[in-house]
């Protein structure tokens, strides 16, 4: 309970913000393929922080985001598992509120590759599970469901709608779909 990042010894955190890439060579990959930096450079930033672990973790542990856990478990020695969070197919026509482009279906079909590598893939529900595996065509054997850590309340605490203000709203989260 109220764990911090010092407090984890077996956990290893790596920076997620890195500096944008620059030189001559970004300019030139960026000309050719303007979205190398949110594919291609990710990865290789990951892939050089877990060289420097040492020792070497046991397990690579990543969330779906543009399918750079491919990248990182075809170039790693180590087992990667995918946590799903927000697979694109589900939350970017949410969020765009009209059609995807080009570009969120190169997203969407590189996540959907990467999960082919995954040594794992673990869901908060098992409505996202069922939606990926339908999508994506995949039995994906080695999945599981691992909810969102919730405290129970007491009955007494729980929420009842005879005891609701209708003028308040309590929102808890962040806005995703």
């Amino acid at each position: 309970a109220g764990r911090t990042r010092a407090d984890d010894d077996d956990v290893v955190y790596l920076d997620e913000a890195a500096p944008a890439p620059r030189g001559l060579a970004a300019a030139l990959r960026t000309r050719f393929s303007p979205r190398w930096h949110v594919y291609d450079a990710p990865p290789q930033r990951i892939l050089r922080a877990l060289a420097q672990v040492s020792p070497p973790a046991d397990l690579i542990y990543m969330e779906e985001s543009f399918g750079w856990y491919a990248d990182v478990a075809n170039r790693s020695t180590r087992p990667v598992v995918v946590g799903l969070r927000g697979p694109w197919f589900m939350n970017g026509a949410a969020l765009r509120a009209g059609p995807l482009t080009k570009g969120d279906a190169f997203r969407i079909a590189r996540e959907g590759r990467g999960l082919t590598v995954a040594a794992g893939v673990t869901a908060p529900s098992q409505y996202v599970l069922d939606g990926v595996r339908e999508h994506y065509g995949l039995a994906l054997p080695d999945a599981v469901v691992i909810r969102n850590p919730v405290r129970p309340v007491s009955s007494e605490r729980r929420w009842r709608a005879a005891a609701a203000d209708i003028d308040e709203i309590l929102f808890i989260g962040r806005f995703d779909r």
